[in-house]
């Protein structure tokens, strides 16, 4: 909406190569990776998109406060959320991911409405009485991508355990959200699947 109602503020979208990242924002550029789209279910890529924007998102609103009713107060607390949490660099990943914590059910909102319209028709399961309802949880899962990020060194390259898998961090407001390691892990490995588009994911295919 933001962006849509501007004259001002173009977001752009575009793919290409990317090392160790699905997607990537500079400003309200938006870079989707070209191999990431090669594999991942529908689901997985437009929860991606939904992630991507709220980092133009935010981008746009800190740099441009004074355009905004109500801006500078949203920067103030952007920087007070940076010191409350110990976050030196408040353009860094680090800082958009915890902070978009606050952001979870309002991007699994967003995926759910998308997926209903254009994915699978909504993704269901049986509540106690046998009734199929949406799987909001399967949605809100989904939403914490990239609150969750693979270690990688001072070069960019990937961290790998003995096994030769990645080895993953969870930001603060994920453990914050999701207190128990076991029902991140969980949530992990439903993104994964969707990611790579397996067997037990629930999106459809590109």
């Amino acid at each position: 909406k933001l962006f849509n109602d501007s004259d001002t503020f173009n977001l752009s979208i575009t793919n290409d190569f990317l090392e160790n990242a699905n997607g990537n924002t500079s400003g309200a550029s938006i870079t989707i990776s070209d191999s990431y789209l090669k594999n991942a279910t529908q689901l997985s890529t437009a929860r991606t998109m939904i992630h991507e924007m709220v980092h133009a998102y935010l981008n746009v609103k800190y740099g441009n406060a004074m355009s905004f009713e109500n801006g500078i107060d949203f920067r103030l607390k952007m920087e007070k959320f940076t010191k409350d949490n110990g976050i030196t660099n408040i353009n860094s990943d680090k800082f958009h991911h915890d902070f978009m914590g606050q952001y979870v059910d309002a991007m699994a909102f967003s995926l759910l409405s998308w997926d209903l319209k254009y994915g699978t028709g909504g993704i269901k399961i049986k509540d106690s009485d046998g009734t199929h309802i949406l799987d909001w949880e399967y949605y809100r899962s989904m939403a914490f991508g990239g609150l969750s990020f693979a270690k990688t060194n001072s070069s960019g390259k990937l961290i790998l355990d003995s096994a030769g898998n990645k080895i993953y961090e969870d930001t603060n407001s994920f453990k914050i959200l999701v207190p128990k390691e076991g029902d991140r892990d969980k949530i992990k490995s439903i993104l994964i699947n969707e990611n790579d588009g397996k067997s037990k994911s629930k999106g459809t295919k590109c």
